[in-house]
């Protein structure tokens, strides 16, 4: 088996029908799909069944409600696959999805396979493109290239499955995609970045990044908290330093926008205060690999700071 796609099932009802017709007519025997129902309370589970009593590539198992990272990692632990692809039922595959990336595990070798996606409403329709890499086959090229980028949507890669030998979704934590997958990228020793837009996510006013909660500021500064301590203790600016560094800066950017929104400006400034001063002593030095967009934020999220707590409530 070349591939196990992984389908996290919570609520999504009014889409799992059309989710599953939509890949059903790719499938192929290299491939499996794998539907953790998590607990949900909704008919989602019964529909599956209808589809899998007739496809025995389709496997359906179901847990207590535990959340995103539990359902992902018991669907890692079912898997047969070489590969892993994670997908969200309430967001499109492209017709060619499974035949593009099973082309790519053939005839390409890497262990994180990136591609692009398109964003839609709720209803489906297209609202813009999510360029969430440039093509390449160059590690050092597409680690550049993604780490600016910063665009951590676990459902925009296939990952080698021994990837997470040691490595797991953070249960009872959101923004798991952001604390998971700049770690997998880390351990990576071949990639694969392709221009295909193979994924269509919906934007859900419901999801977390619309909804963030003040717990989720802990999960998220533990996280960047400890890139700040390698950043410190880091002796020479290279490679490396820019990999923790563009991770980090991920961090104080989630925190940026979960503290604006759930505390307000002034209270956001303060509580990220110390990132703002860590920010201001940061040592580029001839470091060429971070970008200009995410070096004007580190050096100037302070003054539309200044100017946020002091003019807007």
């Amino acid at each position: 088996m070349l591939l196990s796609i992984i389908v996290p099932v919570y609520n999504v009802e009014i889409f799992i029908d059309s989710f599953i017709k939509s890949i059903l007519s790719q499938l192929t025997d290299d491939c499996e799909i794998i539907f953790i129902d998590d607990g949900s309370p909704d008919k989602s589970k019964n529909i599956i069944k209808n589809y899998i009593a007739n496809n025995e590539r389709l496997k359906l198992f179901e847990q207590k409600n535990q959340g995103l990272s539990s359902a992902r990692n018991t669907g890692i632990s079912k898997s047969r696959g070489d590969f892993l692809a994670f997908i969200d039922p309430d967001d499109l595959v492209s017709p060619n999805y499974i035949n593009r990336i099973i082309n790519c595990i053939k005839s390409q070798n890497f262990d994180i396979l990136t591609f692009n996606a398109n964003r839609i409403d709720a209803d489906g329709n297209y609202l813009s493109e999510c360029t969430i890499c440039s093509p390449s086959n160059n590690r050092l090229d597409c680690l550049k290239d993604i780490f600016n980028r910063g665009r951590w949507y676990a459902w925009a890669r296939v990952y080698r499955k021994e990837l997470f030998a040691s490595i797991q979704f953070p249960v009872g934590k959101r923004f798991e995609d952001l604390l998971t997958v700049p770690e997998l990228y880390k351990l990576s020793n071949s990639l694969l970045s392709i221009s295909d837009i193979l994924i269509s996510y919906r934007v859900n006013p419901s999801g977390i990044t619309s909804n963030p909660k003040i717990s989720d500021l802990k999960d998220v500064s533990d996280f960047t908290n400890k890139y700040m301590k390698i950043i410190k203790k880091s002796r020479t600016i290279d490679f490396d330093y820019f990999l923790d560094l563009s991770i980090y800066l991920s961090g104080v950017k989630t925190l940026f926008y979960i503290s604006r929104d759930v505390m307000g400006g002034r209270n956001s400034f303060l509580y990220l205060i110390k990132y703002i001063k860590f920010n201001l002593a940061i040592r580029f030095g001839n470091i060429t690999f971070l970008n200009r967009n995410n070096k004007v934020f580190l050096k100037f999220i302070p003054a539309y700071y200044l100017y946020y707590s002091l003019f807007k409530k």
